[in-house]
């Protein structure tokens, strides 16, 4: 099946109107001085580079580091959105845990004929000596990164999931800190949710799946 995906201007309905979600940022951004901008966004990534915030591209075959994406541009999205993506996330994340959890005990999926043998005896990532084990809470993907592209207004598709600890949460966590010190006048504007939080949410999930844990109960 294949799916054609329409562009969107997040920022713009046409060449005069802008949308809702930008409305402020764009009137905040016309009374910026431009030059300070650019000197801010060097700023950004000076300190991205002093303090080592980077990453590696393995594929390259090079020890360069890069250093992470950072716009001075943020992509705004509202309340009633969120709402969408966190039901649309959430319902997904499950149903990979329950995907996991038949594929390494009763592989319904495969008797039933809704994906062939095939495609798991040749994927390097499934792992025969997994069959039969279950996990503390059965829970597979503890950690899951969704990449998501937004296609019309109120659309948004999955380009990829990513549930082998992925490492950007990071990256946000710093971008967002950096854009906090660069631009406070911008936040002040906006009620931006926090998200300082997330690792000590991490934190609490993971000694939730502990088998440590799960052993002190017993």
């Amino acid at each position: 099946m294949v799916y054609k995906i329409k562009n969107i201007d997040e920022a713009f309905i046409s060449h005069n109107s802008v949308r809702t979600n930008y409305r402020k940022y764009y009137n905040w951004f016309n009374n910026q001085n431009y030059s300070n901008l650019t000197k801010k966004k060097s700023e950004a990534f000076k300190f991205f580079k002093d303090t080592g915030i980077t990453f590696k591209v393995y594929s390259e075959n090079t020890d360069n580091e890069n250093l992470i994406p950072f716009d001075i541009i943020p992509r705004i999205i509202n309340r009633r959105e969120w709402d969408k993506i966190v039901k649309g996330i959430t319902q997904r994340v499950i149903a990979i845990n329950l995907f996991l959890n038949d594929i390494y005990t009763n592989q319904e999926i495969i008797n039933s004929g809704i994906i062939p043998i095939s495609l798991l005896k040749n994927n390097s990532a499934f792992f025969p000596e997994m069959m039969g084990l279950t996990p503390p809470n059965k829970i597979f993907n503890h950690i899951s990164g969704i990449d998501l592209i937004k296609t019309e207004k109120n659309n948004f598709y999955v380009l990829e999931d990513n549930v082998r600890v992925p490492s950007g949460v990071s990256y946000m966590i710093e971008n967002r800190d950096i854009m906090m010190k660069l631009f406070p006048d911008l936040f002040s504007k906006y009620a931006v949710t926090d998200n300082r939080d997330y690792p000590g949410k991490l934190s609490k999930i993971l000694k939730n799946c502990s088998p440590l844990k799960r052993k002190k109960r017993t």
